[in-house]
C-alpha cells in the first residue's frame, strides 16, 4: 500500500509539475506577443513633432554691398602639402566682411589651390559648425584640392581667428529684435557670401563653376548661401536640414541653439522661422544640390532632412543617407561621394543620382523596386517603428531588369526604408525616406492561440475563484495602468515640447550605446510584468518598481546634461507610473496588513 501511495504522489506531483510549466508557458508567450504587438502598433519611432513651416519671408536679402564693398584681403603666410604625390599649396588670409557695431568684422580663413594649375578650376568654399572654424576642414580641402580643386574655407564670426563680433551664441542666433540682419546666421551666412566675392576676384577660379559645402551650422548657411547668391552654381548641405520647430520639439540639440527663455510658440519662434529656416530656403533651390545626412543625427530630426529634401525643386538632386549614424563625424564614402559628384557638376565625370522607388504594399510586406543603375548594385536600407531599432541593410535583386527586395516584418508596425545606391561596398546616393504601416498577422495569431489554449487548461484543470479573479484583475489594471506610463512624457521642457523616454533613446540611444539594448530590456521586464499577472499577481510590483526606476534614471541623466540648462519638470507619463507602482504595492501588502492587524486585535482580547 505504502509503494503505491508513494507512486501515486510521485505521478501527482509530476502531473502537478507538467501543469505549471505549461501555466507558466502560456503566460509568457501571451505576455510577449501582447507587449511586442501593443508596442508596434501604439509607439512608433522616430515620430514628427511639427510639420514643415509655412509663409516664408526669406525676400530680405540685398547683396549688393557684399558683391561691391572691398575686402580688404591680407595673405598671411603659404606652406605646401604633398596629397596623393600631388602637391598643393595653403595660403592663410583674411579679408573684412562687414562692418558691425561701428569695427569692420575681419574673417580668417585659407585657400587651397594645386601648385601646377595651368587653367582656371573651379571652387569650393566649406564652412564649419557651430563654434568650430577652419581648421576642422584642413585636411579635406587638401585632399579635394588634390583632385584639381581650389577650396577656401574660413572662420565664421566670433568662430576661430575671425573677429569676436558678433558672437556665436544662443542669444546672438536668433536675435531679431531689430530685423532679420541682427542674427548670426544673418553675419555667418554674409561672411560666406564675401568668400565667394573673393573668388571670384581670382583669376585662377572659373566664376562659373563655384560651390558652397558646410557641415551642420555650416549646412545651414550652405543652404542659406546657395539659395540666395546667383554665383554659386552648386552645394553640399552636410547634416544639416530644415523645419526648425520640428527639430526644437523634438528634444534635439538645436534647443541649445536658442535662448533658455525661447517659446517654440512665440512670435519670436515664428519669426525666426520666416526669416532663416532651411525649409524655405531649399524651395528656392533649382540648381545642383548633394545633401550628406544621418539617420540618427542628434540635431536634426529624420522627418525634417526628408521634409527639406523633398522641398528642394531640382530635379537631380542628389542625397546620401548614413544609416545608425549620428551628427559629428563624416560617414565612409561621403568625401569620395562628393568628389565624384563635383567632378559630375563642374567637369562631365560620371553622373550620381538619387536613386528612383516604386512600391507596392502586398498584404503584409512591402515590395520595393528601382531602376537598375549601369555600374551600381542597390540595397534597401530599413528599420521598424519600435523605439531605439537599427537600420538593417538588405541587398536587392536583380530581376527582369528592375531591382527588387521584399520587406517583412515580423510584427505590425510602421516601417520606414529608402534605397541606397553602392558601388565596391561604398553607398553613394539613396532615394529620401519612405513609410508604409504594416500589420502582419503572426503575432495577433499567436495571442489567440494561446488564449485559446489557456481556456482550454482553465476547463481542464480548475475554475479559476473569485479570489484568484479580483488579484489579476487588479494586477492587470496596475500593467495597464504601467504600459500607458510609457505612452506619455516623461520629461516636459518649459514652453518647448514633452518627451517620452522613447523619444530620447531615438535622439540619443544611439551615440550613448544604448540602443537597441535598453530597449529590448524595458519590453522583456514589461512582458515579465505581464506574465506575473497570472502566475504571481503579488509580484507585479517589483517589475513596475524596475520600469520607474529605468524611467527616472533616464530622466535624471537627461535633466542634468542635455536639458541642464533648461526649465525641466516630470511628464504626465511619470505620475501614471508612479500610481501603478503604488497599485501592486497597495494591493499586495494591504491584506497582509490587514491579516496581522486583526491577529493583533484578537490577541489583545
Amino acid at each position: 500500500m505504502e509503494k503505491v501511495y508513494n507512486s501515486n504522489r510521485q505521478s501527482h506531483v509530476r502531473i502537478r509539475g507538467i501543469v505549471d510549466f505549461l501555466k507558466i508557458l502560456l503566460a509568457v508567450g501571451f505576455s510577449i506577443a501582447s507587449v511586442l504587438l501593443v508596442t508596434g502598433l501604439t509607439i512608433q519611432n522616430p515620430r514628427r513633432f511639427s510639420n514643415p513651416p509655412t509663409d516664408p519671408s526669406i525676400d530680405f536679402w540685398n547683396l549688393t554691398r557684399a558683391f561691391e564693398e572691398p575686402l580688404n584681403v591680407e595673405f598671411k603666410g603659404s606652406e605646401h602639402r604633398i596629397e596623393d604625390d600631388y602637391s598643393v599649396s595653403i595660403q592663410w588670409l583674411e579679408y573684412t566682411s562687414e562692418h558691425y557695431g561701428g569695427w569692420n568684422v575681419r574673417i580668417n580663413g585659407f585657400i587651397v589651390r594645386p601648385v601646377n594649375q595651368t587653367e582656371p578650376l573651379p571652387a569650393i568654399v566649406i564652412l564649419h559648425g557651430t563654434n568650430g572654424s577652419s581648421r576642422d576642414f584642413l585636411s579635406i580641402a587638401v585632399h579635394i584640392a588634390s583632385k584639381d580643386y581650389i577650396v577656401m574655407s574660413i572662420d565664421a564670426p566670433g568662430c576661430g581667428e575671425s573677429s569676436r563680433e558678433p558672437t556665436c551664441k544662443a542669444s546672438n542666433i536668433v536675435n531679431i529684435s531689430d530685423g532679420p540682419e541682427g542674427a548670426y546666421y544673418y553675419h555667418a551666412a554674409w561672411s560666406a557670401i564675401r568668400a565667394v566675392t573673393l573668388l571670384t576676384s581670382m583669376e585662377d577660379v572659373d566664376r562659373e563653376r563655384i560651390a558652397v559645402a558646410g557641415a551642420s551650422m555650416g549646412g545651414v548657411e550652405t543652404y542659406i548661401v546657395a539659395a540666395v547668391d546667383p554665383r554659386v552654381k552648386a552645394a553640399i548641405p552636410i547634416v544639416a536640414s530644415g523645419n526648425y520647430r520640428d527639430l526644437i520639439m523634438s528634444g534635439g540639440l538645436a534647443n541649445h541653439m536658442v535662448p533658455k527663455n525661447f517659446d517654440v510658440k512665440s512670435e519670436l519662434a515664428n519669426s525666426m522661422i520666416k526669416y532663416f529656416d532651411v525649409y524655405f530656403y531649399a524651395s528656392k533651390m533649382d540648381k545642383p544640390i548633394l545633401v550628406l545626412v544621418s539617420t540618427n543625427d542628434e540635431f536634426f530630426t529624420l522627418h525634417s532632412i526628408n521634409d527639406t529634401f523633398t522641398a528642394i525643386p531640382y530635379r537631380g538632386k542628389v542625397m546620401n543617407l548614413a544609416p545608425n549614424w549620428t551628427h559629428s563625424k563624416a560617414y565612409p564614402g561621403w568625401i569620395a561621394t562628393a568628389v565624384l559628384w563635383l567632378n559630375s557638376v563642374f567637369k562631365n565625370g560620371s553622373s550620381i543620382s538619387s536613386p528612383k522607388v516604386d512600391y507596392r504594399v502586398k498584404l503584409w510586406t512591402v515590395e520595393v523596386e528601382s531602376e537598375p543603375v549601369e555600374g551600381y548594385s542597390l540595397s534597401i536600407v530599413w528599420r521598424r517603428s519600435i523605439p531605439g531599432s537599427l537600420w538593417v541593410r538588405k541587398p536587392m535583386k536583380l530581376i527582369n531588369g528592375r531591382w527588387i527586395a521584399e520587406i517583412e516584418p515580423a510584427i505590425p508596425c510602421k516601417v520606414f526604408f529608402y534605397v541606397a545606391l553602392e558601388s565596391n561596398g561604398v553607398q553613394l546616393s539613396t532615394s529620401p525616406v519612405y513609410e508604409v504601416v504594416l500589420n502582419p498577422p503572426y503575432l495577433p495569431a499567436l495571442i489567440v492561440t494561446v488564449v485559446c489554449l489557456g481556456l482550454i487548461y482553465r476547463q481542464r484543470i480548475k475554475r479559476i475563484s473569485k479570489k484568484i479573479f479580483l488579484e489579476r484583475a487588479i494586477a492587470g489594471i496596475g500593467w495597464i495602468l504601467t504600459f500607458l506610463g510609457f505612452l506619455n512624457s516623461h520629461i516636459m521642457i518649459i514652453g518647448r515640447t514633452e518627451l517620452t523616454v522613447w523619444d530620447l533613446l531615438e535622439r540619443y540611444g544611439l551615440i550613448v550605446g544604448l540602443n537597441p539594448w535598453m530597449t529590448i530590456v524595458t519590453l522583456i521586464i514589461l512582458a515579465f510584468q505581464l506574465s506575473t499577472v497570472f502566475t504571481k499577481p503579488r509580484l507585479c510590483w517589483v517589475t513596475a518598481l524596475i520600469n520607474c526606476l529605468i524611467v527616472l534614471a533616464i530622466f535624471n541623466v537627461a535633466k542634468n546634461s542635455v536639458f541642464k540648462t533648461f526649465d525641466v519638470a516630470m511628464g504626465y507619463g511619470m505620475y501614471i507610473l508612479i500610481a501603478s507602482l503604488i497599485i501592486h504595492l497597495t494591493y499586495s501588502y494591504l491584506g497582509l496588513f490587514i491579516k496581522r492587524f486583526k491577529t493583533h486585535l484578537m490577541k489583545n482580547r
